[in-house]
């Protein structure tokens, strides 16, 4: 089949890179990646509310990387009705894996996201958790960021979380997903950003002993691997008012952010 290569050849890359993590089950022993994940939960609530989102039982969601499907299990506890969540990952022992987790009326498959079958427009939010970064071949990365935005809505969002600069130990070609890379892959979107995560490999052990000391490091600038936001897609109202933003981004000028970089 045409195209099933280059499919294998970056699945093949995802599972290299992703080798280093422990199955989802023993991870939530792991102190350290509990409090990674209950603080990414607090950064995604606390995105959503900014936006005035309080509900999501009417939002068509789509889970770009979805894994084993945590966060869309997640985001049925938010409010979200199972027929309305959607999750693609290239990978199919974790899409195998998150058939059994999550709630058979959950739409699951597994494919390459450069390709989504999907109609034109037809979502309301977007996850992309840790996925660009992955991607080592830039033309494959600006496909995907390409789907996503064709079959999101006009107005509608991605929500964000990847690394501003390679993790330390990186594998595989991570790429760093800095904002003139966020920016290009998503041309005319309003950038709304901000760093986030203390290096991980710190706070893995940190948390073992000292949770407080964790949160004060996840507030040190510096320290921050990561960028977590909403982009968020030109509509017929506010299109016009995106163009200068989309400028400043072209001509290296920093985008909108929640608190200084």
């Amino acid at each position: 089949m045409k195209g099933a290569e280059p499919n294998a050849d970056l699945a093949a890359a995802i599972a290299e890179i992703t080798l280093r993590r422990p199955s989802q089950p023993e991870q939530w022993f792991d102190p350290g990646y509990l409090f990674r994940v209950q603080g990414e939960e607090r950064l995604f609530l606390h995105l959503l509310r900014r936006r005035g989102i309080r509900e999501l039982n009417d939002y068509r969601i789509l889970d770009i990387g979805c894994g084993f499907g945590y966060w869309l299990r997640r985001f049925a506890e938010w409010g979200a009705d199972h027929r309305n969540l959607h999750g693609i990952d290239i990978l199919e022992d974790r899409i195998a894996e998150a058939r059994l987790r999550c709630s058979p009326e959950v739409d699951l498959r597994c494919g390459n996201a450069s390709s989504l079958d999907f109609e034109d427009e037809s979502f309301d939010l977007i996850s992309m958790f840790l996925v660009l970064s992955l991607i080592p071949d830039t033309a494959m990365r600006t496909r995907v960021a390409a789907e996503a935005s064709r079959v999101l809505k006009p107005g509608g969002l991605v929500l964000w979380y990847d690394f501003r600069y390679p993790p330390p130990r990186a594998r595989g070609g991570m790429v760093a997903m800095t904002r003139r890379r966020i920016a290009h892959a998503f041309p005319g979107f309003e950038l709304d950003l901000r760093s986030a995560s203390a290096v991980p490999p710190i706070t893995r052990r940190v948390a073992r002993y000292a949770w407080g000391i964790c949160t004060l490091l996840d507030n040190i600038r510096f320290l921050n691997t990561h960028y977590v936001g909403a982009l968020q897609k030109p509509n017929q109202r506010n299109e016009n008012a995106l163009q200068p933003l989309s400028r400043s981004v072209a001509e290296g000028s920093t985008v909108s952010e929640d608190r200084p970089q």
